[in-house]
C-alpha cells in the first residue's frame, strides 16, 4: 500500500465522518449529560474516534477507539531478498485533560493530557521460502519444496502516554486539537509459522534463524520510549 492511497483511504474515511456529523439531529438533552463532544483524527496509532465528557470548566474525560493497518515497506532480515512488513494496530483509550486556565475571549486553549491505553500491536511478514536464493559466496540454490514462512510478533499491550496539547476554536461546534508527547511501549520478540508438507533443510533453517537473531536485535534496540502526535477535530453537542 503506498502513501498516496493510505492518505486517500484517511481523507474519505473523514469526510464521511465529517458528512455524519454535519447531518445529525441537536442531541438530546438526556445524552448531553452524558457526552459532550465527540473527536475524530489521526495519531500515531492511526484513525480515532472518542468521545470527551466535561468534568468542569477545566477538566475532561476522553474514551477513545485506534485503528491501523498499513504495509510502511520492506525489511532487510538477511534472506536474499528483502521481506515485506505489514503492522496492524488496533486499541482503547482512556485520558484525562487539563487547561492551564479557564477559557476566556482567546481562540486559543492549552491543556495537559494523561493518557493510559490498551493496544495490540502486531507486526508481519509472509515470505515465500521457494523464491529466496541460499548459500554463501558466488554458489546459491533454491529450495523448491519449501513453502510459505509467517514471521511475526504479537502484542496486547498497556501503553501510558503523556502530551501537552493545544487547540483552536473554529465556532461555536467545532475545535481543533494537536498534542505532541511521549509513551512507553513494549515490544516482543518474533515468532515462526511454517505452512508445508516438507521439512526444511538445514541450510534453509539456518538462514531463517540467523534473520530472527537479527530482527529480535532490532527489536531490543528499540526504545521503549516513543514520541507522539495527535491531530484531531472536536464537534460539540
Amino acid at each position: 500500500m503506498n502513501i498516496k492511497f493510505l492518505i486517500f483511504k484517511y481523507n474519505f474515511i473523514f469526510q464521511i465522518l465529517s458528512i455524519l456529523i454535519f447531518s445529525m439531529p441537536i442531541a438530546k438533552s438526556e445524552i448531553q449529560n452524558k457526552i459532550n463532544s465527540i473527536n475524530y483524527g489521526l495519531t500515531e496509532k492511526g484513525i480515532y474516534f472518542g468521545i470527551d465528557k466535561k468534568v468542569n470548566p477545566k477538566i475532561f474525560w476522553s474514551f477513545g477507539l485506534n485503528y491501523l493497518n498499513y504495509n510502511p515497506g520492506y525489511f532487510d532480515a538477511g534472506f536474499s531478498n528483502k521481506i515485506p512488513v505489514n503492522i496492524d494496530i488496533k486499541g482503547v483509550s482512556l485520558s484525562i485533560s487539563k487547561y492551564f486556565k479557564k477559557k476566556d475571549k482567546s481562540n486559543w486553549g492549552l491543556f495537559l493530557n494523561s493518557e493510559i491505553g490498551l493496544n495490540s500491536i502486531n507486526a508481519s511478514s509472509e515470505v515465500d521460502l521457494s523464491q529466496l536464493y541460499y548459500g554463501s559466496g558466488k554458489i546459491k540454490i533454491k529450495c523448491s519444496s519449501c513453502g510459505q514462512l509467517k514471521i511475526y510478533t504479537t502484542n496486547l499491550t498497556l501503553t501510558p502516554k503523556l502530551s501537552l496539547g493545544i487547540e483552536r476554536h473554529i465556532n461555536d461546534r467545532f475545535k481543533l486539537r494537536t498534542m505532541v508527547g511521549i509513551q512507553f511501549i513494549t515490544i516482543n520478540d518474533v515468532n515462526l509459522k511454517y505452512e508445508s508438507n516438507y521439512s526444511l533443510p538445514n541450510f534453509v533453517n539456518n538462514e531463517i534463524n540467523s534473520a530472527v537473531k537479527k530482527m529480535n536485535a532490532e527489536i531490543d534496540n528499540f526504545s521503549l520510549f516513543q514520541p507522539a502526535l495527535s491531530i484531531m477535530f472536536n464537534y460539540k453537542f
